[in-house]
């Protein structure tokens, strides 16, 4: 197919990029991953919000580099260009590897693949850019079979895996005879305000269905007052007024001053609150809650489990009420063979045809 063994190479290793980050894109499309397992690298990365660059998914710009690349390489006028960008690449391949290791602290297998095989094509590159040999290279249908089995393969796959169940953790809070809802949120997260009171809604328009709802607050980091307003919703829910205090945080200040004022109007007494909220056991509560996101699937704010389906973000009301009713009457998914046996047969006929291609024009030249 082609007698470059660093063409060879760069393109195998593009190949392999474009699968894994490929897998790795639908992944962070799909409420629950098809390829990482729960709580993996991959899905902590994504969690801790390096998975986007300008709201975009990195694996998306990884397929759109790699295969860039690969098709850089079908363009002989372009030989030296190609070497470049895959030496380019394997330096932002080193940055992302060097990420994971000395800042975020958590390896991605599949990402690190990918790493990997940027490191790999940019070896390639680097020899390729001191071959000044003319390289021959029919066959290209081939080619083209292995892009098709690298792109679509993962999606061929992933359409076969039936969606994840809820956790362990969640399904452990589920109410027998009852639509279960369990909320992931962040009281200053503008995604978890604005979506508290289409939450609300749709459980109102919902009717009959008895609903029982679990609120696990997640306060991030980056949200000074996430912590304090986790605190008073424990403490509130203590009282018997979670659910009207986290209707104030979710749409009021939540400065100390606002807080206080607001256990104030839910008629908490007041040396009962603040005793409360500088109660050890209660910061203690809010890391088991914490905990508890964190073995539970998280990808992201906000999160709800409306019994066994996974709403990751905000969603309109429609949507929160159809997954509500649903639960109310399940019925088992049906998962197409097609998909797998489209992508395998395509692939297959086109590396069959390249390597006939291929053939015939070696034994034409000779």
């Amino acid at each position: 197919m082609v007698r470059s063994p660093s063409l060879l190479v760069l393109r195998l290793a593009s190949l392999l990029a474009i699968a894994f980050s490929m897998a790795l894109l639908i992944d962070s499309l799909r409420p629950q991953p098809a390829f990482c397992a729960t709580g993996a690298g991959c899905e902590q990365i994504r969690a801790l919000g390096y998975g986007r660059v300008a709201g975009v998914p990195v694996p998306a710009l990884g397929l759109g580099a790699f295969g860039g690349l690969l098709i850089l390489s079908f363009l002989p006028s372009l030989r030296k260009f190609t070497a470049l960008a895959a030496i380019l690449g394997g330096v932002v391949g080193l940055g992302l590897l060097g990420l994971q290791v000395l800042v975020i602290g958590v390896l991605c297998s599949f990402c690190v693949v990918v790493d990997l095989s940027a490191l790999l094509a940019a070896t390639a590159g680097f020899f390729l850019l001191s071959s000044a040999e003319e390289q021959r290279d029919p066959g290209r249908l081939a080619w083209l079979g292995l892009l098709v089995a690298a792109a679509a393969g993962p999606w061929a796959l992933a359409s076969l895996k039936p969606e994840s169940q809820a956790p362990r953790t969640v399904r452990a809070l589920w109410k027998p005879g009852h639509i279960t809802i369990v909320e992931f949120s962040d009281f200053e997260c503008p995604f978890c305000r604005a979506a508290h009171p289409i939450l609300e809604k749709a459980i109102q328009q919902a009717g009959d269905q008895k609903i029982h709802l679990v609120r696990k607050t997640m306060p991030l980091p980056r949200h000074p007052n996430a912590r304090t307003a986790s605190l008073a919703y424990l403490c509130a829910e203590a009282a018997g007024k979670g659910a009207p205090m986290a209707d104030r945080l979710f749409s009021g200040s939540l400065s100390r001053v606002a807080i206080s004022a607001a256990a104030r109007e839910l008629e908490i007494p007041s040396e009962t609150f603040e005793a409360c909220m500088a109660d050890p056991a209660t910061e203690a509560a809010v890391e088991e809650h914490i905990a508890f996101v964190r073995n539970s699937n998280f990808q992201g704010l906000p999160t709800v489990w409306i019994h066994d389906k996974l709403l990751l973000g905000l969603q309109d009301e429609a949507t929160y009420l159809a997954a509500i009713r649903e639960a109310a009457s399940p019925s088992p998914p049906k998962r197409p063979l097609w998909p797998l046996v489209l992508v395998a047969s395509l692939s297959l006929a086109f590396v069959a045809a390249g390597l006939l291609s291929a053939r015939k024009s070696i034994a034409f030249s000779s």
